[in-house]
Order: C-alpha cells, then sequence, then structure tokens
C-alpha cells in the first residue's frame, strides 16, 4: 500500500524539492525537507480567525505545490469541519463521558484528530473502536484489515498524528487517484484539529452523506 505510519510532516515543512526525489539507500518516494513548522498563532488569535484564515495559516508552507492547490480548492468558501454524515459526529460524541466524575484531564488535540478520522466511517470505526479511550488510542489493538482504500488512508493518516511520526508524501496527497477529495478534506481538518483546538471547530461544520 502506498501509506507508511507516523504524522503529516509533510504539513509541517516547506516543499523545497522536486516531488519524488528518492531517499538514497531506500525505495521509498519522499518528499525531502528539513525547514521548521511556521510560527502558529495564539489560542486568542485563533478564535479570532475563520475556517479559511486557519487552512491558510497552518498549511502556507505548502504554496505552489500540487497538494496546496487541492487544499486551497477543496477549502473555498468552507465554515468550518467536514464531517461524513451524522454518524461521523455521533460515533465522536459516544467517546465522551456521560455520566461520573469528569476525566481529570482534557484529551489532547491529537486524540481528537484521531477520533475525529476514525469515526469518518462506520466500517472503520467499526474495526478500530475497541482501541479507542478517552484521552488515549492504543493502535496495537487497531489492526484494521479489508478496508476500502479510503478507510485505509483515513486510518493511516490518523496513526500518523497521533505518533508523530511520518513517511507520508506529499506527492501521495496530491494524488486524486490515491486520496480521493472528501478523504483529503478530512485528513485536513484533522490537521487542523492536531494543532489548533477541537472545541473551537464545533462552532460551525459542513457536513455531508455517510460513507
Amino acid at each position: 500500500m502506498y501509506f507508511t505510519d507516523g504524522p503529516l510532516r509533510v504539513y509541517e515543512q516547506e516543499m523545497r524539492h522536486p516531488p519524488y526525489e528518492r531517499r538514497p539507500g531506500g525505495g521509498l518516494y519522499v518528499c525531502p525537507s528539513t525547514t521548521a513548522a511556521p510560527s502558529l498563532p495564539s489560542h486568542t488569535q485563533v478564535s479570532k480567525m475563520s475556517y479559511r484564515q486557519l487552512v491558510s495559516e497552518r498549511f502556507h508552507g505548502l504554496e505552489r505545490s500540487l497538494l496546496w492547490q487541492r487544499i486551497e480548492a477543496l477549502t473555498a468558501g468552507a465554515a468550518g469541519l467536514h464531517y461524513n454524515g451524522a454518524g461521523h459526529l455521533e460515533r465522536i460524541r459516544a467517546c465522551q463521558p456521560t455520566d461520573g466524575p469528569v476525566p481529570p484531564e482534557q484529551p489532547e488535540c491529537k486524540w481528537y484528530a484521531a477520533l475525529y478520522l476514525l469515526a469518518a466511517s462506520g466500517p472503520l470505526w467499526r474495526q478500530t473502536a475497541p482501541a479507542v479511550t478517552w484521552n488515549a488510542v492504543d493502535f496495537t489493538k487497531a489492526v484494521p484489515h479489508g478496508l476500502e482504500t479510503q478507510d485505509y488512508a483515513l486510518y493511516q493518516a490518523a496513526r500518523s498524528i497521533y505518533s508523530h511520526h511520518s513517511k507520508i508524501t506529499a506527492a501521495e496527497l496530491a494524488d486524486e487517484e490515491l486520496v480521493c477529495d472528501d478523504t483529503l478534506r478530512l485528513i485536513v481538518d484533522a490537521v487542523l484539529i492536531a494543532q489548533y483546538d477541537f472545541l473551537y471547530f464545533l462552532k460551525t461544520t459542513d457536513q455531508k452523506g455517510e460513507r
């Protein structure tokens, strides 16, 4: 399969080299770059920014790339997170504690980001839900099989963001035959959640039919 484990570091790095450059000594095509992530706005600033402004702020290092062209087109006119039908949001809410004392700590943003991706598809969620607990995802308990290509992409993206270790390439994400528009939009939103705050994005949503 075309995805490997790790976080989406391609989003945090500027693309200074052509895509599909081969890493010496290996057959995996990567998008090599070493620049640091851009300076990000404070929580106070984030609360005053629109969804589109956050997208532009978070992914500006990808400007002039094929991936940025896709992201820009997919998020044009969007007001908030993209939900894959009512079941997507319901599965997320089902993970919130409903009785007893509130857990001592709020989940990390990366947990919300992984949950957001894993819950986006019914078939994916059925295989990965046992691995999800409050503020933790144990991916050793979530090894799905027989997934559709797009669900597998969501799974690998969730692992990538949660583990902070990536080999996924910008070229792969830019390829419409490998990652469809809906899947890429979900991945983009997961990156925003991991960087900023899930609760902020609950203010506005863009919802589509379940897949």
